[in-house]
């Protein structure tokens, strides 16, 4: 998902931040196939167009915040299985879970770069 919002972002530090979202979430799905090798995640080409059109219909900080609605209640359950695991593999899930709170923080990051431009724009 991220990785087509990047490939349709104009502004090059969203471009960015968005290709920097998709490849955590990359690596994620990496860490999470080790348990379910024969899982394979489709995005239905319905649901993208329907994000492409929020996308250009609220932009695309709605529809970040859209997708990412769900990031706190991931972290609370990667917390629970981490405590599961022992290992390498708990490490592994250790790192995402702070890639996770890094996510929150550039979309934060993201958030402001966005408000910044819009006050700009209405003093201007």
């Amino acid at each position: 998902m991220y990785r087509d919002l990047a490939s349709q972002e104009k502004d090059p530090n969203n471009k960015k931040t968005l290709d920097k979202l998709a490849q955590q979430e990359h690596e994620h799905y990496l860490f999470w196939r080790k348990f379910l090798p024969s899982y394979q995640p489709m995005v239905s080409p319905f649901f993208l167009l329907c994000f492409r059109m929020i996308r250009r219909l609220l932009g695309l900080t709605f529809t970040i915040k859209l997708l990412e609605r769900h990031e706190h209640g991931v972290v609370e359950e990667y917390k629970k299985v981490a405590a599961e695991l022992s290992g390498d593999e708990k490490s592994e899930l250790e790192r995402i879970n702070d890639e996770e709170e890094h996510e929150t923080f550039l979309l934060v990051k993201f958030k402001k770069r966005w408000s910044n431009r819009l006050a700009l724009s209405r003093l201007g």
